[in-house]
């Protein structure tokens, strides 16, 4: 089952506000994660978006990849949830 959105290819000064403002048009958003150097707290250029409806999300991951932020194409894609 999907369980968030993969966004790669981050602008390193992108901001969980303009990740939310991207996804918001397909449905709530729950959460937004940049990924970021537990050292520097510089982004590691990619992170994850978690939607209130998981059809959503699906369609949010094709609508979305390749769609240019800050001059860089975004990677996006379903994520798996991780097992332990």
């Amino acid at each position: 089952m999907i369980d968030a959105v993969y966004v790669g290819n981050l602008d390193e000064s992108t901001t969980d506000a303009e990740l939310e403002s991207l996804f918001v048009r397909f449905a709530p958003v729950k959460s937004v994660r940049i990924i970021r150097d537990l050292s520097t707290g510089k982004s590691k250029g990619f992170g994850f978006v978690k939607l209130a409806d998981k059809k959503q999300m699906k369609l949010a991951a094709k609508e979305l990849n390749a769609v240019k932020l800050k001059g860089k194409l975004l990677q996006v894609s379903s994520a798996m949830e991780k097992k332990l």
